[in-house]
Parts: structure tokens; C-alpha cells; sequence
């Protein structure tokens, strides 16, 4: 009887799949590196490039992807394994701390001295469950901003004020997907061509993450208008309904002075 399982970032593949065929086969190839990483199987990179039917160029680029994408998955389990950790370690201590103390029987308390009981009411207070990733104005509370911001943090010495990216991020949210915005954290506190970085609240004012994040435009090809990913890198346009072709700075710059192109956020 068959036992085993695995698990894979499935919202990686999701996206890939998004993409149509092309995706869908960049998917099935990623699911097979994993496989291959999980369990000790090393391989060549012309070995991937005839699996997949590709380029060995191509094929060293995906594997370059691939790799990213396992070290960020890996990362953020590592990281909500010890966000959760901490919460229970500081939940448990304020939990120590605001046990009444033992008192004996035989002790008598004067119903007029008010310095006793004011010493026992300041211990009993509940402390605040301590939190690296909040300051004192915080009171957000959104799951993918807590983990977007801990990335962040993690990653540079300068994160800022948690507080104000909280701000920033709402008025940004809805241009740009978590999944993406995650990405481009990565890629921005790793470009080794920048040498000063935003904290997290100007990141997400000045929309520094669409510098690292494909582009979605709206293309007009032969009389019907297209919706996909531009690639400014490789100059690729990849359409959700799975067309695919490239489109030159030059040329891009034609359509768009045409109306031809849309950039869509």
C-alpha cells in the first residue's frame, strides 16, 4: 500500500499554471526538480534540458528560479516555526508572571493598609505578550502584512516602524499580490546594485516592488487585445491564454505611443 506523500509550494505551481501551457509544463517540470531535491536524485543541468524538452539556457535559468523558490518556501516555515514558538514561549511566561504567589492561612491582612494590596493588584496586571515584530502604535493585526513584515525585518537591520508600513501596505494591497509582494522583498534586499534600501514604509510608498515583479499588460496583437506577463529581462511576452512571443523595448514603445498597450496593475 502506497504511503508516502509530499508537500510542494502550491502557490508557486498556481502561478506557473496561471501562465497557461508553457507554465503548466515550467510547473510539472518544478514538481520533478522537488521531487529529485527531496529525495538525493542529483542531476545535470543538460539532463533537466531533455527532460523538459528545453533550452539548456532555459533550463538553467528555471533551475536558478527553482531554487530561489524552495530556499523562500523553506524560509517561511522556518519563520512562522519560530513567530509561533515565541508566542507560546512569552504567552507562557506572562501566564507565570500573573499567578497569584502562595499565601498561608495563618496570614492576617489589616482591611485599612492599601500598600499590600496595591503591590498585589500591580502583579497581577497582565503584561503585554512581548513581540519583535510590533511597536507600540501597531494594531493591524493582517496575517500577510505579520509575515510580509517579518520577511522584511529578517532580512535587513532597517525594517522601520511596523506601524507606518502597516499604513503604506493598505494603501498598496490591492494593486499587488502577496505572492508577488513577497518576491520582490527578496529580490530588492538582495540586489547587490543597490547599496542603501528603503525601510519596509518607503518600499511599498514609493512602489519600489514593481521594479521586481513581471509586468502585467494588456497588448493589442493583430486585432485582438491580449492580457499577460511582459519580462523586461528577456523581453518575453507570455499571454494567460497561453500565447507567447517577444516584444523589443522598441517595439513596445510603439504600441504604447499607439495605444496598442495598456500597463496593467
Amino acid at each position: 500500500m502506497r504511503m508516502n506523500y509530499k508537500t510542494y509550494p502550491t502557490d508557486y505551481i498556481q502561478e506557473l499554471n496561471r501562465k497557461g501551457i508553457r507554465g503548466r509544463k515550467k510547473a510539472r517540470a518544478f514538481m520533478e526538480y522537488w521531487n529529485d531535491m527531496e529525495c538525493g536524485e542529483h542531476h545535470s543541468e543538460r539532463f533537466y534540458a531533455d527532460s523538459w524538452e528545453v533550452s539548456r539556457s532555459t533550463a538553467h535559468e528555471w533551475i536558478k528560479e527553482f531554487k530561489y523558490e524552495i530556499d523562500l518556501f523553506l524560509n517561511h516555515w522556518s519563520l512562522k516555526n519560530q513567530q509561533h514558538y515565541n508566542y507560546v514561549k512569552n504567552s507562557t511566561e506572562q501566564n507565570e508572571q500573573t499567578k497569584p504567589s502562595k499565601t498561608s492561612g495563618k496570614e492576617t491582612h489589616n482591611k485599612g493598609d492599601f500598600d499590600n494590596s496595591t503591590e498585589q493588584n500591580e502583579q497581577t496586571k497582565p503584561s503585554k505578550v512581548f513581540n519583535i515584530y510590533d511597536d507600540n502604535n501597531y494594531i493591524g493585526g493582517d496575517k500577510y502584512f505579520d509575515d510580509l513584515f517579518f520577511i522584511y525585518r529578517l532580512n535587513t537591520k532597517f525594517a522601520g516602524k511596523k506601524s507606518e508600513a502597516y499604513q503604506a501596505y493598505l494603501t498598496i494591497k490591492d494593486k499587488v499580490s502577496y505572492e508577488q509582494l513577497k518576491r520582490a522583498i527578496m529580490l530588492y534586499l538582495h540586489d547587490p546594485n543597490i547599496d542603501k534600501k528603503y525601510n519596509f514604509k518607503n518600499f511599498l510608498e514609493n512602489e519600489v516592488f514593481y521594479s521586481y515583479i513581471p509586468k502585467r499588460v494588456k497588448i493589442n496583437i493583430n486585432g485582438e487585445w491580449k492580457i499577460g506577463t511582459y519580462n523586461d529581462e528577456n523581453h518575453t511576452f507570455i499571454a494567460d491564454d497561453g500565447f507567447a512571443g517577444v516584444l523589443l523595448p522598441e517595439k513596445l514603445a510603439e504600441k504604447f505611443a499607439q495605444g496598442e498597450l495598456e500597463f496593467v496593475r
